[in-house]
């Protein structure tokens, strides 16, 4: 799970944070919008949330992670 800073903008007595939050657990995500808007509410400030993407458990039999690690193995020859 992360999120990640991608803006700030100032204009006269305010200003707009923008982020990008992802991860791979709904729950996770969840968890992560929850705290930015008790930060927010602390602090007398108004938060607008877009639904963006939902998590996604990545599956350990899938046939493109296996694809990708090897690949990853010839290119550095060692396993990511």
């Amino acid at each position: 799970s992360s999120s990640n800073l991608a803006s700030i903008r100032i204009f006269d007595d305010n200003f707009h944070i923008i982020n990008f939050s992802r991860s791979f657990i709904n729950k996770d995500l969840k968890k992560i919008h929850s705290e930015i808007k008790d930060t927010a509410d602390k602090f007398g400030a108004t938060v607008h949330r877009d639904e963006g993407f939902t998590g996604w458990e990545p599956r350990a039999d899938s046939a493109l992670l296996d694809h990708a690690g090897k690949s990853y193995m010839q290119v550095y020859g060692k396993p990511p």
